[in-house]
């Protein structure tokens, strides 16, 4: 009976122990660093770290370190280009372009003689003509 309550107490403290590991291992992802507002997972640096064992890539350093500095890199320099980013808008764009052909027919009297200008430097109707100057607005927009 003894053997019997002794082989049960093990059988119970291995399936508790087994049960433990087994909720640690079930644990939410953890956040190693965060750049911006993008977090670095430590299943990002695990995964990297057996990449870089796969591709035999020599690895500089602890590389714990080295790896979430290198993700770091590159997402401050994703959040950086977020932040660089210039929206330009299509409505405020078509506006100048229609702006800048009413003033030529403001100047050469209609929109026939406005055609026939710009015949002359290559362009075949008004059409290309506010295809070329929504090119070159939205490139000023943008530059500026």
């Amino acid at each position: 009976m003894k053997i019997k309550n002794i082989v049960l107490a093990c059988i119970a403290s291995v399936m508790g122990i087994a049960y433990a590991v087994a909720a640690i291992d079930n644990s939410a992802e953890e956040v190693a660093w965060v750049v911006g507002d993008q977090p670095i997972w430590k299943s990002d640096i695990e995964e990297a770290y057996q990449s870089m064992l796969y591709e035999k890539a020599p690895i500089n350093g602890d590389p714990y370190c080295v790896i979430p500095e290198q993700l770091a890199i590159e997402k401050l320099y994703l959040h950086q280009a977020d932040l660089d980013t210039i929206e330009v808008s299509e409505g405020m764009i078509m506006q100048q372009v229609e702006q800048t052909i009413n003033n030529y027919v403001a100047q050469l009297g209609s929109q026939d003689k406005v055609e026939v200008e710009y015949i002359l430097y290559g362009k075949s109707n008004v059409e290309s003509v506010k295809a070329a100057y929504n090119d070159i607005y939205r490139l000023v927009r943008v530059l500026l």
